[in-house]
């Protein structure tokens, strides 16, 4: 499958909006926000918001997918994974960083306005394993509990960047695509091993325990990109044998969205229609805006609540409508932030090319334009 230039995967967009915004609604609700509207209204509602978490799922998808399409057409050896990654600490660390500081920022000012509170600057110690994105991994505190996921996601991009660069031998000698799909499908038969009973070890904060899930939207790339009838048989059948071992093993809702993620992705791709499934514009927007949005949501969610209920006292129709309220406020936010912090990191990560040279770069590397 090919496509122009122009092209771009509205489909991933519009994931990333639905995946925010299902978290920022997990977030008001176990943050306490929400106990008599959840308690008025029919228990689908809760179940809604108690599996709001499972977005976190769609992005680990999502960013397979992505990094495939940086990364799976290029020769990689040590100098592209050092410029890869430091496209990605350029991309994602100012707005990270500025997120840090806005949530310690807010946790002070609600201790000097809120009885009972109280604020303790974290240590050096603890801030530099926040900023190496190594916090939850050591299980240190977390200053926000969102961080786990980008300590994760870092632990992706290195693990991903250095097996294409040691795939780079095998791709040589099979053949570049033979060579590629047994590196792919190999890791990916190891990775479901983490949700089986069979899994060697477990580590609090390892990769490795949704392994699987970014390396199911590097496949879905692999097939919508392949083309192949092999490629799309081994990427389906790898979303069937993860769906069969999560019902065998009591996999969560968790892992399920991602799995369904993966399968969404196949079926749109093989029908041509990640360009043209957008959700509308309002998604498209939560989509260009959801790094931020997930990063700031949680601090800004607390102090509209907090803010609205000394207004308006608390029932569940003020509940409703303060929850309306804070979540429009929070993408506001998060716009905002976009404007001037992470739009300052996509431009500046840009400024670093992972190509130097001539390298392998196939015809069709521009089939579909993405943000990483």
């Amino acid at each position: 499958m090919t496509a122009p230039e122009s092209v771009r995967y509205r489909l991933i967009d519009a994931l990333r909006g639905i995946a925010c915004l299902a978290v920022v609604l997990y977030h008001a609700k176990e943050g306490g926000h929400l106990a008599a509207l959840v308690t008025a209204a029919p228990a689908w509602f809760g179940q809604l918001l108690n599996h709001g978490d499972s977005g976190v799922s769609i992005f680990f998808v999502i960013s397979g997918f992505v990094i495939a399409h940086s990364m799976l057409r290029d020769e990689v050896g040590g100098a592209y994974v050092g410029r890869f990654l430091l496209r990605r600490s350029l991309r994602l660390d100012p707005p990270y960083w500025a997120a840090i500081a806005l949530a310690l920022a807010a946790a002070w000012v609600s201790a000097r306005t809120v009885p009972g509170k109280e604020f303790a600057m974290p240590g050096a110690g603890n801030l530099l394993l926040h900023v190496t994105y190594l916090v939850d991994l050591a299980r240190a505190p977390l200053i926000n509990p969102v961080y786990w996921t980008l300590c994760m996601e870092i632990q992706f991009y290195l693990t991903f960047a250095l097996l294409m660069w040691g795939a780079a031998g095998v791709r040589a000698r099979l053949g570049d695509g033979r060579g590629l799909d047994l590196v792919l499908w190999s890791s990916a038969a190891v990775a479901a091993l983490w949700i089986t009973p069979w899994a060697p070890f477990h580590v609090h904060g390892l990769f490795l325990e949704r392994w699987y899930l970014f390396l199911g939207g590097v496949l879905a790339w692999r097939a919508v990109h392949g083309g192949s009838a092999r490629q799309w048989a081994v990427a389906a059948g790898y979303a069937l044998l993860l769906a069969i071992l999560l019902v065998l093993f009591s996999g969560t809702a968790h892992d399920l969205v991602g799995v369904a993620t993966m399968v969404l992705i196949l079926v749109c791709g093989r029908t041509g229609q990640l360009a043209s499934v957008s959700g509308g514009s309002l998604m498209q927007w939560l989509g260009l805006i959801s790094y931020s949005l997930y990063l700031t949501h949680n601090t800004i969610t607390g102090a509209m609540f907090r803010i609205g209920y000394r207004i308006t006292g608390r029932t569940a129709a003020t509940e409703a409508l303060w929850l309306l309220v804070v979540v429009v406020g929070c993408c506001l936010f998060a716009w905002v932030f976009y404007l001037v912090f992470e739009r300052a990191g996509l431009r500046w990560s840009k400024l670093v090319p992972l190509h130097r040279g001539v390298g392998r770069r196939t015809p069709a590397a521009g089939a579909a334009r993405l943000d990483a």
